[in-house]
């Protein structure tokens, strides 16, 4: 089940709104009627970040055993990578 809920309400009611929320469900925050952000389960979380961080190379074999009729060799597939140096972090 999906609900909405203003940010100002949920200020009022955010332990109701953890404690009520189950798995596969999640509760959108609006604000003026824009959504701002998203409760969901731990659970959920993690099933959705996992997804994000699958190794490169595990999604291009997967890719590959779509057998799609696209035949992608090593060596085209390392010419994607960008080379260029890392960007610089200030903490």
């Amino acid at each position: 089940m999906i609900r909405e809920c203003p940010i100002a309400t949920a200020q009022q009611s955010l332990s109701r709104l953890i404690k009520n929320i189950e798995p596969g469900e999640h509760v959108t925050l609006t604000q003026r009627g824009k959504v701002v952000a998203v409760l969901l389960t731990p659970a959920d979380y993690a099933r959705l970040t996992a997804a994000q961080r699958r190794p490169w190379w595990e999604v291009i074999e997967k890719f590959r055993e779509q057998g799609d009729g696209v035949d992608l060799s090593d060596q085209e597939v390392d010419s994607w990578r960008d080379r260029s140096p890392p960007r610089e972090i200030n903490l």
